[in-house]
């Protein structure tokens, strides 16, 4: 595909003019002006504080894995498929031939497909048809069939603690705490069900996904569960059609505004939070997928995902988006960063008059949704100031209750959560809770970059790399005016995102090994 594409006539017009315009700006003093800016944008992220931190060589691992607690969670955790590989090898010689033997012995391969099921399923059913017990069904399944490839011997089925690191491990510890000293114990509870699926299907995924043709196969899953729930968000605009609401909209300030998409979900801005994750790893997969066709099924995936975003209406979803595309540029191609800008600048009157009113009510003041913040953020000021060390319990249920009946939340709109994922895991968990959230996103940023960078990384995990701190940095943006998680499809969808970025991490440092 890819010789017919250069032989072809087009293509090679295409080239000629190219060449032409090149060579014409680059003797132009505008192109020498444009290129020196670039060239200085270039040399400075190159030389920057920030790069050197992302790249510098971190001891924390290393040092945890030395630990006694390391090997203390690590015997706890991968106790049943030890104990599964002590068997299997005890009746090797006895069930080695039986059918059913080899049946278990089989589907123990099937462990990355199981999450690649998953993250397909969970995209592309409706919140009408949903019940959260289908992803811990999901999840479960993925972490048996884990532990099935335990009768393989030679140490597989284990969960990969050295691979998920310290800090998810301590921010798992607090979550499961903060759920048993809660003041609203069975909320907390039930919360603590959608966090443990989190984790299982994270811990699959990492300890699963052994080879760049596994993980392929889950960035594909990814692309296709996109599509499916991008594509039906068009289908309900344009053929269902969805009146203005004013539970997602202040229609006075946004009289013309119409209705927002939401697609399989029940929210738009959480419809928003799955687009924001993962369509920047759809275009830089588009840019180092190593075969045409996958190049096409991951740019299908960032278009309609990119258009699906705009129709969600979601101002916090298109800052994040922006700032998660600025970042890619970035870290692929700093000289750019001044044509990205001007490039943004350039199409804002071209957008739809609807959306770009909706991006000037940021800035005009008066709306309800941005005013209500003021009460909930003050609320939330005041009673993590109040339980600082423990929080209220696990789950925004907790929160809510605390909000309410303590005093803490006067205005007249009804409360939800903080609405800002910071604000909201630190009233729900505590200092030790944030404080270790925010050292796991900034490894798996760190994770991502330094595979970019890695000379060992292929095409696609340089491609995987990209993508997910772009998705991971975007969801962060959008997380400062938005709790996500409060939608437990979402909060796995973050989870798989940052376990799909440390598995790469893991496969580029074998290719480092081997090389």
């Amino acid at each position: 595909m890819n010789k017919l594409i250069r032989q072809s006539a087009v293509f090679n017009i295409i080239c000629f003019l190219w060449l032409k315009i090149k060579a014409i700006a680059d003797r132009s003093l505008s192109g020498g002006i444009l290129r020196a800016i670039m060239n200085f944008f270039g040399r400075l992220t190159d030389a920057s504080g920030i790069r050197q931190l992302f790249l510098s060589r971190s001891a924390t691992d290393e040092k945890w894995r030395e630990s006694m607690t390391y090997r203390l969670i690590d015997a706890v955790v991968n106790f049943i498929p030890w104990l599964i590989g002590k068997i299997s090898d005890k009746f090797e010689p006895l069930l080695g031939g039986s059918f059913i033997f080899r049946g278990l012995r089989k589907l123990g391969g099937f462990a990355p497909y199981m999450v690649c099921l998953s993250l397909v399923v969970m995209m592309s059913v409706h919140h009408k048809y949903w019940n959260n017990t289908y992803s811990l069904v999901l999840a479960v399944l993925s972490i048996g069939f884990l532990w099935l490839s335990s009768i393989r011997g030679k140490g597989a089925g284990r969960i990969d603690i050295a691979a998920i690191g310290f800090w998810p491990i301590v921010f798992a510890v607090v979550c499961v705490a903060s759920a048993m000293w809660s003041r609203n114990v069975n909320d907390s509870f039930r919360f603590l069900i959608f966090f443990i699926t989190c984790m299982m299907l994270a811990a699959a995924c990492v300890s699963s996904v052994s080879s760049e043709k596994q993980l392929y196969a889950l960035l594909l899953s990814c692309a296709l569960g996109l599509i499916i729930c991008s594509v039906y968000g068009f289908y309900q605009k344009f053929v269902l059609g969805i009146p203005a609401s004013s539970s997602f909209t202040d229609l006075s300030l946004n009289a013309t505004m119409p209705g927002r998409v939401y697609s399989f979900f029940d929210n738009p801005n959480t419809f928003a939070n799955v687009l924001v994750f993962f369509a920047p790893l759809m275009l830089t997969l588009t840019i180092y997928a190593p075969k045409m066709w996958t190049k096409v099924v991951f740019a299908l995936a960032f278009i309609v995902a990119a258009g699906a975003l705009l129709t969600t209406f979601s101002r916090g979803a298109w800052l994040a988006f922006a700032a998660s595309v600025a970042i890619i540029v970035l870290l692929l191609r700093p000289r750019l960063i001044p044509l990205f800008v001007v490039a943004v600048i350039i199409m804002l009157p071209f957008l739809p008059a609807s959306i770009f009113n909706r991006i000037i009510t940021i800035f005009v003041g008066g709306d309800s949704s941005i005013n209500s913040r003021a009460y909930i953020y003050t609320a939330m000021y005041e009673l993590i100031k109040d339980y600082p060390l423990t929080g209220v319990g696990l789950g925004a249920g907790a929160v809510k209750k605390i909000a309410d009946y303590g005093g803490y939340y006067q205005a007249h709109f009804p409360f939800v959560h903080a609405h800002s994922i910071y604000l909201e895991i630190c009233a729900e968990s505590g200092i030790m809770a944030i404080t270790s959230f925010v050292f796991t996103v900034f490894f798996a940023l760190k994770k991502g970059v330094t595979t970019v960078k890695s000379k060992a990384a292929s095409p696609l995990l340089k491609g995987v790399g990209a993508g997910c701190v772009g998705g991971i940095a975007g969801a962060m943006v959008f997380g400062i005016t938005d709790y996500g998680w409060y939608y437990p499809r979402v909060m796995v969808f973050f989870w798989i995102l940052a376990a799909i970025v440390y598995t790469a991490a893991k496969l580029c440092k074998q290719r480092a090994n081997q090389e």
